[in-house]
């Protein structure tokens, strides 16, 4: 028992980022069924995971969509759902389940660095410039 608490321990000094204690309501989902949302409760979050509470049983490596809510009465949602697989889990009371998700970023598609404006090349421009050669050129015609 001693050698679990130390390994817990020395897991949580390598923290990628310290986690923000919260008890914010919200909506739990599978990929596969959307229609059924179960009840939950976030205890804490961070930018790359997210820790909730709920009745609902699901299994290690399930992908999972969580909404916050911004009442206790569920009605009003709080931001655009996160993505989330589920990384642990371990047993609370006799009917919650604590689930430790670690967040799916999507990944990001690289634009132009001008913010994908297109810009006519300069070969389809004429310019018409008086320089020395053109006037030159001109009179010589």
């Amino acid at each position: 028992m001693e050698d679990l608490n130390k390994k817990k321990s020395l897991n949580l000094r390598r923290r990628i980022a310290p986690r923000t204690p919260s008890k914010r309501p919200c909506l739990i989902w599978e990929n596969i069924n959307p229609d059924i949302k179960k009840r939950g409760i976030i205890l804490d979050l961070n930018m790359y995971g997210i820790r909730v509470r709920t009745s609902g049983i699901y299994e290690i490596g399930q992908e999972l969509h969580i909404q916050m809510m911004k009442n206790e009465e569920y009605s009003q949602y709080l931001g655009v759902p996160i993505a989330a697989t589920i990384v642990r889990s371990s047993m609370v009371d006799d009917n919650f389940i604590d689930y430790g998700m670690k967040r799916t970023l999507s990944e990001i598609k690289k634009t132009d660095r001008r913010g994908g404006i297109s810009v006519p090349s300069q070969n389809n421009i004429s310019k018409k410039t008086n320089t020395s050669d053109t006037i030159i050129k001109e009179k010589n015609k």
